[in-house]
């Protein structure tokens, strides 16, 4: 059991990171001082004011925080592992409990 939490934490940790990877929409000039990232709670933000876009909408995704300001939260990075890691470690057991029931009938 100990081993499937562990396991559950650490496949949660990598989602969680992986959301980085998506785009953030930004719809106005105003919107670009704090880009939120990250999913399912915002965690990272980033300043990309120095940018001069074409048109809005935009999107962008996480830059490299030596070039632009970038704040991170730990205590939501936190809540999103642990919300992630619960979700995935109760479908692992619906999943088990799914499958015991098709095979013991």
């Amino acid at each position: 059991m100990t081993k499937q939490i562990v396991g559950c934490a650490c496949l949660s940790a990598v989602l969680v990171m992986a959301s980085l990877l998506l785009p953030a929409t930004v719809f106005s000039r105003a919107e670009m001082g704090k880009i939120p990232h990250g999913l399912p709670f915002s965690f990272v933000w980033q300043s990309v004011e120095k940018q001069d876009p074409p048109s809005f909408p935009r999107s962008y995704t996480v830059m490299l925080p030596q070039e632009y300001p970038t704040w991170v939260s730990f205590p939501r990075l936190a809540l999103n592992i642990a919300l992630v890691a619960a979700i995935v470690f109760l479908a692992l057991l619906i999943f088990r409990r799914w499958r015991a029931g098709i095979h013991g009938t």
